[in-house]
């Protein structure tokens, strides 16, 4: 029940900035698009958007939004692992990389992203990796070292070897891959959402 409050808080976040004359948000729905990345999907203005560490727009995202009741950490090879989205045979990064070749072939303009309450570990290679501004995969760190004698390296040959693709391949996927914190309480969630309603002229939330 929590992570059904979580998802549509999130959903609320997003939808609600379409009353916004100013927001880059241009479209959003739930529910849809590709498997196990298809909790939120948010269509940008490519006028608006964000730029990616290319100087692209984003145009769109995909989330998938999971909450946990107990804290905890994960990292790289959880993405490998079918049991973290409690999944029974593909990976979180199998089908990251099938939404990829079916929604950002060139890895430009789309993003995939997982949105949780449990943090990248801080002794997890992947933690170093990953952006503070948009939480997106820095390639240059990743990409970082040429062998696989590094952790940027075995983290590489993980995800190659799991999902039987090259170093080219891998890095378009990555470009499209995106980590978010979900810092606040089910609660501030709430008023954050109430908040955002007033100023957007939408019914405010009752505490």
């Amino acid at each position: 029940r929590d992570g059904d409050t979580f998802q549509a808080r999130l959903f609320w976040w997003h939808a609600a900035r379409l009353l916004d004359p100013d927001s880059p948000v241009a479209r959003v729905a739930f529910e849809t698009g590709p498997k196990s990345f298809d909790d939120i999907w948010v269509e940008y203005d490519p006028v608006r958007s964000a730029l990616d560490h290319y100087g692209e727009p984003l145009l769109r995202e995909h989330m998938q939004c999971k909450w946990h009741v107990t804290p905890d950490s994960y990292g790289y090879s959880h993405l490998v692992d079918p049991e973290f989205i409690n999944a029974n045979a593909r990976s979180l990064l199998q089908r990251a990389r099938d939404a990829q070749l079916a929604y950002a072939r060139s890895g430009a303009g789309v993003r995939f992203k997982l949105v949780t309450n449990w943090r990248l570990d801080r002794n997890d290679p992947l933690r170093e990796m990953v952006g503070n501004r948009s939480g997106a995969v820095r390639l240059d760190r990743l990409f970082g070292s040429l062998t696989d004698n590094s952790k940027a390296g075995a983290v590489r040959k993980a995800w190659r070897d799991h999902l039987g693709i090259n170093e080219d391949e891998l890095r378009i996927l990555a470009r499209t891959l995106a980590f978010g914190e979900a810092t606040d309480t089910l609660d501030a969630l709430r008023d954050n959402l109430d908040i955002l309603f007033g100023l957007v002229g939408l019914r405010r939330i009752p505490a």
